[in-house]
């Protein structure tokens, strides 16, 4: 969790490779640089825009994420946050874990 234009100055992935490397599962912000945005999604690293999390997450909470639904469950608090939902495309890039296994995917079905 994080404020506002996370991952601002970052235009190369290996920002988004370095936190997906370190098991980063997902990141919430208030909200992203467009161009880590990009890279992010590329790569399967889930991004979910909140506008106003820090306010209701803090350091140590444990949450509960729901991609599909945007919805953000805080354990501690039993708050229910809804996040900006993804298009259906960039949800079909995450559960592909990237664009490149998305694109080989019907690639590897016509090599065969």
């Amino acid at each position: 969790m994080t404020g506002a234009n996370f991952g601002c100055g970052s235009s190369r992935e290996h920002a988004a490779i370095s936190l997906k490397a370190i098991g980063t599962s997902v990141i919430l912000a208030e909200s992203f640089a467009r161009i880590f945005c990009r890279n992010a999604i590329n790569l399967g690293l889930p991004l979910l825009v909140s506008p106003g999390i820090t306010d209701h997450v803090t350091s140590g909470d444990i949450l509960k994420i729901d991609l599909k639904e945007g919805v953000v469950h805080i354990q501690s608090t039993r708050a229910e946050l809804r996040v900006q939902p993804m298009s259906g495309y960039v949800f079909e890039i995450l559960e592909s874990g990237g664009i490149k296994p998305l694109v080989k995917k019907p690639l590897a079905q016509i090599n065969e």
